[in-house]
């Protein structure tokens, strides 16, 4: 999401506040090390990052990887 040229979203999604926006390195890092430990499904919503996390885990982790909308319901376990 772009505002006057700015990418809003990343530097609104850190968690931290609008003056300290996500580190790339940072999430590489994390990427890294959540990539180390051959997890079955990784989730990201919009709401805890931006499209390009977004982007960067649907391409990192593939089959595994899941967006997570607002009110979608999780399950995690055997199928019912």
């Amino acid at each position: 999401m772009k505002v006057l040229g700015l990418n809003a979203q990343r530097i609104l999604a850190s968690g931290t506040g609008m003056f300290s926006p996500i580190a790339m390195d940072a999430v590489k890092e994390q990427m890294n090390e959540l990539r180390a430990r051959n997890l079955e499904l990784v989730g990201v919503g919009g709401h805890d990052s931006s499209d390009e996390v977004i982007a960067m885990f649907n391409d990192t982790f593939g089959d595994a990887y899941r967006h997570v909308r607002v009110g979608e319901r999780i399950a995690v376990g055997p199928p019912e």
